[in-house]
């Protein structure tokens, strides 16, 4: 056996399904809508983890269809944590530093409008670069 492959680049792209925040916030005895807010501080770390092991792209499936569907209360939420999100890529030198293309994909449009914007924004912002890649499957 081979020890080298653990030292090896092996990977180039990761897909990642976001699923069980709400699963875990119950088991911590919080609100529903609190473990996505847990779950997307992760995200950060996470992102830093796939960089300093040299994985050029990242897909994260982030908001299904059926979500539209949850209730109104942990809609807003999800909707609030995605604004705050969107609104933090806007400004986060390290997307430009780094050439980190941010892309969002699906069904965007039936987002609420400032959002959707936010999107457009981000996307349009980080167009020409193309070191690293996050999806964001929406």
């Amino acid at each position: 056996m081979n020890t080298e492959i653990i030292n090896a680049n092996v990977l180039d792209h990761v897909g990642i399904i976001l699923d069980g925040n709400r699963r875990f916030a119950k088991r911590l005895m919080k609100e529903p809508w609190k473990g996505h807010e847990l779950g997307a501080e992760k995200l950060e770390r996470l992102f830093d983890w796939c960089r300093d092991l040299d994985i050029k792209e990242i897909t994260v499936y982030a908001f299904s269809i059926q979500n539209f569907n949850r209730p109104k209360k942990e809609f807003d939420y999800l909707m609030k944590i995605f604004n705050e999100e969107f609104d933090r890529l806007l400004h986060d030198e390290k997307l430009h530093k780094r050439k980190v293309k941010i892309r969002v994909i699906g069904r965007i449009e039936k987002f609420p409008k400032d959002l959707y914007e936010k999107m457009k924004k981000v996307m349009d912002m980080t167009n020409d670069y193309n070191d690293y890649t996050i999806n964001f499957a929406m």
